[in-house]
């Protein structure tokens, strides 16, 4: 019989946390040769008590783990100007890199199987998302963690919106939805399904509910003690390492702290050819005002806008049946979900229903009362 023993480091922890990351704190900004006498003693006095087994070192390393990546924080420690403001600015763009990563990734690999170069096919895209999963999505995890540990050890969080808890459930709807995936073998094409799911998620996580933002949350936070090995480890673990368990405990935890409005439900790619012109890529992300386009440029691209309309119909009837099928589950909280998903997607289907009639109609993009729109409703919609 194996009996576990808790480290006294972790027991400290539960009641004195805040004080032993102090302590550490004052060591990584300050270095040992700018701490006070008093300060010496103090770090000096941990090292004594805690780190014959290098538990202490290797606590400091879970503490202090994003901050060997992100250097303009490192800095903003040791200078003393480090605040949640500050992290959740860096961090929320680290956030926002790790997915642009990821779609310059695909859209190598879709060039590289249009010019023949190479053979990527639907399989190696997917490959892609899986990596995201389990190994970006993860380091993400553990950045954040460390970076509340540091910044908010009396709770809140850098990441106070949930865009990574939104995020991170995107990423695993994805993974098993049909309309995120096409057919094994298929060729790499401008149109793949995940490319265009990732563009949509970007804008996505720009524009989150206000329930999102307003509601608590409480994955990995400062106070969430075991985090890093569990509750049933005794002692501390290389934060470096990725311990697939673990991690993917983690992220079944942040999706708890996503609301039903936030959720993003992945979608099938519709046919986006006629936006592409030399190197340009379909829906680009917005930035700053909407572009301006002539007006012989917007009806020109009517009978454009209708084709996408009825690849939206088509998806939204869809999200109508998937909800019908939930509705029979015969669990209630499945059929809560079904009904919203119905009524969601009925909505949004009788706005594309009474465009493309306005389409038909009329043979071009125009306003209610007359006038042209300012942009193709491609550029404003997603």
């Amino acid at each position: 019989m194996v009996i576990r023993y808790i480290s006294s480091l972790k027991n400290a922890l539960k009641t004195n946390s805040a004080y032993i990351d102090g302590v550490l704190i004052v060591r990584r900004k300050k270095g040992w040769s700018k701490m006070t006498k008093e300060e010496q003693g103090e770090y000096t006095a941990l090292v004594e008590l805690f780190n014959a087994d290098k538990e202490l070192s290797m606590y400091a390393d879970q503490l202090f783990y994003a901050l060997g990546k992100y250097p303009e924080l490192n800095k903003a420690l040791k200078a003393g100007t480090l605040d949640n403001a500050l992290a959740a600015k860096v961090f929320g763009k680290k956030i926002n890199t790790t997915l642009d990563d990821y779609i310059k990734r695909t859209e190598d690999m879709i060039k590289g199987a249009e010019s023949g170069k190479y053979t990527y096919t639907a399989d190696d895209i997917y490959a892609l998302l899986e990596e995201l999963a389990e190994e970006g999505l993860p380091e993400l995890i553990k950045d954040r963690k460390s970076l509340n540990m540091v910044v908010n050890p009396h709770g809140g969080s850098i990441d106070d919106a949930g865009r990574l808890d939104v995020f991170i459930d995107a990423v695993d709807r994805m993974r098993h939805s049909d309309a995120a995936v096409l057919s094994l073998g298929s060729p790499a094409t401008r149109t793949d399904p995940i490319l265009f799911n990732f563009r949509r998620l970007l804008t996505h996580l720009d524009n989150l509910p206000e329930a999102q933002v307003k509601k608590v949350k409480w994955s990995t936070t400062a106070d969430d003690l075991d985090f890093w090995n569990g509750e049933d480890v005794p002692g501390f673990v290389d934060p470096s390492k990725n311990d697939y368990g673990l991690t993917l405990d983690r992220r079944f935890f942040s999706a708890d702290d996503v609301v039903r409005e936030a959720r993003y439900e992945p979608t099938k790619a519709a046919n986006f050819d006629f936006v592409m012109k030399g190197d340009d890529w379909p829906l680009p992300r917005k930035t700053g005002k909407t572009p301006k386009f002539e007006v012989e440029d917007i009806v020109s691209e009517g009978k454009n806008r209708l084709a996408i309309l009825e690849q939206e119909k088509i998806a939204l009837e869809g999200r109508i049946a998937q909800g019908q099928g939930y509705t029979k589950s015969g669990e209630r909280q499945l059929e809560q979900e079904g009904m919203a998903m119905m009524e969601e997607a009925q909505d949004a289907l009788d706005e594309v229903l009474t465009e493309i009639e306005l389409l038909k109609m009329n043979g071009t993009t125009k306003k209610q009362g007359g006038g042209f729109i300012d942009s193709p409703l491609y550029l404003r919609d997603y």
